[in-house]
């Protein structure tokens, strides 16, 4: 699997065994399907290397935690779609 631009810092395989994350030092976490090894979602949001990515039971919320310029961010998205939903600040 290539598709970061840089480092990978860390992964997660869904609990289903069917997809994988991937969090670089690019800022971006990637979704990959486990069999094929194909890219299937890049999601953009972190302003720093993304250093931890966790999957629900489900597959269908993505958590990340990145080293956000301005103060580290932990970071909810939509596993199917990428889209953001929720944004915590606070680490420094």
């Amino acid at each position: 699997m290539r598709g970061h631009k840089g480092p990978v810092q860390c992964v997660d395989v869904t609990p289903d065994g069917l997809a994988v994350f991937s969090g670089g030092s690019d800022e971006t976490i990637k979704k990959w399907d486990a069999e094929t090894g194909v890219e299937l979602l890049t999601i953009v949001g972190h302003k720093g290397a993304v250093i931890c990515v966790r999957t629900s039971l489900d597959g269908q919320v993505v958590c990340s935690g990145g080293a956000d310029k301005m103060g580290g961010t932990v970071r909810l998205w939509n596993g199917v779609t990428g889209a953001p939903s929720h944004v915590m600040r606070g680490h420094d």
